[in-house]
């Protein structure tokens, strides 16, 4: 981020398509993206359109990958009953013909061709739920209005006929899609405004794409786009690609590895302020992920998760860092806490009946829910003392 003095003042917009990376057998792993963007969770923001356009390219790809290897089988299925046919009537090839082009063969050939198509469904599944919650957490809600896109879409046919960036190339699409670039882009400069309301010093947004298209990446494009950004937001513009992106950030993605290590050397010279301010910082780039006590092992290597677990174990007062989300509610419960304005696991540990009475909406099972799951989490991370303590419904 050019060495600046903070990157409070950085806005970071994601594109469709890199969100899509996971979902590519090719691409990064779900593992692999949150350890690139986990650092910036703060200042990372998912537009609408692009959060639209994700799931409905969601909605197709596993019909698309069905199609395409059912075509695959079809066609070899189709080869295999010709080599066959042209194959008998040679009688030095009919054993060649038994062996390897026999119905027990084709058998096995449709069961390949299921399994993978369940393998392929699962992981692209998988994929999709992991991500969920980040795309969720970091969802920009102020969407434009319908009103506002009609007067846009005028807008984005002026462009496309005088070849104005962004999203002119897509003047060919059908429908509506056409001007998606254009909204995002809209999008984008509004999202900016609103965030950076009190705008003081410097201020720099970053667009992570892997569009290859001229109409975002060439120079004149370019210079068009910092230059129109500029004038909208008073902030500078970056468009960046994934690989650019990764190596612009090297450091700041290293800084996970940095703050798991100053965590492990406070707690070793048992420095309780400071590692308790290191153990804070972790739990809530964690978090955002969809992280809970019950699934740490995704996220972390087991050398990490052992420095974490002695850390919330140890640490006089940890359990008022965890958020409450670590304790993996369902939406009745969280909404309840959200009611009752309790963000962490300590706060709620501490509170009696009558509190929990007087909350809105705050029932039985939400309540038992809670208690049952705060005291798995003590009792995962084997917490004794007085941070042990849990609230109880005979109070």
């Amino acid at each position: 981020m050019n060495n600046r003095d903070n990157h409070s003042k950085t806005l970071i917009f994601i594109d469709t398509n890199i969100l899509l990376i996971p979902l590519k057998v090719d691409g990064l792993s779900v593992e692999d993206f949150k350890r690139l963007f986990n650092p910036f969770i703060d200042i990372i923001y998912i537009l609408p359109t692009v959060y639209e356009e994700y799931k409905n390219i969601c909605r197709t790809i596993n019909h698309k990958n069905i199609h395409a290897i059912d075509h695959a089988f079809q066609d070899w299925a189709k080869a295999a009953t010709a080599l066959r046919a042209l194959v008998e009537t040679i009688p030095d090839w009919k054993q060649f013909s038994n062996k390897c082009l026999s119905p027990k063969v084709c058998k096995k050939a449709e069961e390949l061709k299921s399994n993978t198509n369940s393998r392929n469904k699962s992981i692209c599944e998988d994929s999709i739920s992991n991500l969920e919650p980040f795309i969720k957490s970091r969802l920009y809600r102020e969407p434009l209005s319908y009103t506002e896109k009609l007067k846009l879409y005028e807008q984005a046919e002026f462009r496309f006929r005088n070849q104005i960036p962004p999203g002119y190339k897509d003047n060919g699409k059908k429908g509506i899609s056409r001007y998606s670039d254009f909204i995002i882009w809209k999008e984008m400069i509004k999202a900016t405004n609103e965030i950076f309301k009190e705008k003081t010093g410097w201020h720099e947004v970053i667009f992570v794409t892997n569009d290859k298209k001229d109409d975002w990446l060439s120079e004149e494009s370019k210079e068009r786009l910092v230059s129109e950004f500029e004038e909208e937001t008073g902030c500078s513009f970056l468009l960046m690609n994934l690989k650019e992106f990764k190596e612009a950030h090297k450091n700041q993605v290293k800084s996970l590895t940095t703050l798991m290590s100053q965590l492990q050397v406070n707690l070793e010279k048992k420095n309780t302020s400071k590692a308790l301010y290191f153990l804070k910082r972790q739990l809530n780039i964690l978090v955002p992920w969809g992280a809970t006590f019950i699934n740490l092992s995704d996220y972390l290597s087991s050398s990490e998760l052992e420095v974490i677990k002695k850390a919330i174990q140890t640490l006089p007062g940890a359990i008022y860092l965890i958020p409450i989300q670590f304790l993996d509610l369902t939406n009745r419960a969280n909404n309840c806490c959200l009611n009752a304005e309790i963000t962490t696991v300590g706060m709620f540990s501490k509170m009696t009946l009558f509190d929990i009475a007087s909350s809105r909406n705050f029932g039985k099972k939400s309540l038992e829910e809670l208690q049952s799951k705060t005291k798995n989490l003590i009792d995962y991370f084997n917490i004794t003392g007085e941070d042990s303590i849990i609230a109880s419904t005979s109070e």
